[in-house]
């Protein structure tokens, strides 16, 4: 577990306003953080982050500590019986409720690495409860594994950048039939 002060939030916070307000990553520097939160550039250089790439590691790290727990509790602890229960009572809620930071995430160009973070990590676990339900298709657990976590984040990614989502209750009935539908049946 990574232990992130206050201090260190805040500055976390300040990066994710000026990503709010439209900068992009090349004109975010140190200067313009630690203004935003209040400190000296000194300050945060030698007491919180000694630059941007550690500042936006944390965010992700925030944005997904406690997701990864409960991911892990289910797969390898099995503490609930089926994905769908999981999904309805667990994940969806945790997103809603972390939507501000997600959206962020999802439509700032920090959403490739983003991406790319969310596969890596969770593609591992995916793969593994394929392997305890006993899954055998034409293709390999590796890549149905990838195929899910994507798809899985990209319709989490649209349903939360909505302008107003709707709750995680009333959205598990959709996401139901888009994951029941290929996508030769959402064209059709």
């Amino acid at each position: 577990m990574v232990i992130t002060s206050a201090k260190q939030r805040k500055v976390i916070e300040a990066y994710i306003s000026l990503l709010q307000e439209g900068h992009s990553e090349e004109m975010i520097t140190m200067k313009r953080i630690a203004a935003k939160a209040g400190m000296s550039r000194g300050n945060l250089y030698h007491n919180h982050f000694s630059s941007i790439r550690q500042i936006r590691d944390r965010f992700f790290y925030l944005s997904d500590e406690n997701l990864e727990a409960k991911v892990k509790d289910f797969v390898f602890n099995h503490k609930y019986d089926e994905a769908g229960v999981f999904l309805e009572r667990v994940i969806l809620p945790y997103f809603y409720e972390q939507r501000a930071w997600i959206e962020v995430l999802f439509t700032t160009e920090l959403i490739s690495e983003w991406n790319m973070y969310l596969t890596q990590k969770y593609m591992p676990m995916v793969e593994e409860y394929l392997i305890q339900i006993g899954k055998k298709e034409k293709f390999s657990n590796s890549f149905l594994a990838q195929l899910i976590v994507r798809e899985f984040f990209a319709i989490i990614a649209t349903w939360l950048t909505q302008k107003s989502p709707e709750s995680p209750l009333l959205f598990y009935k959709e996401f139901q039939r888009f994951s029941k539908s290929s996508l030769y049946d959402l064209l059709n």
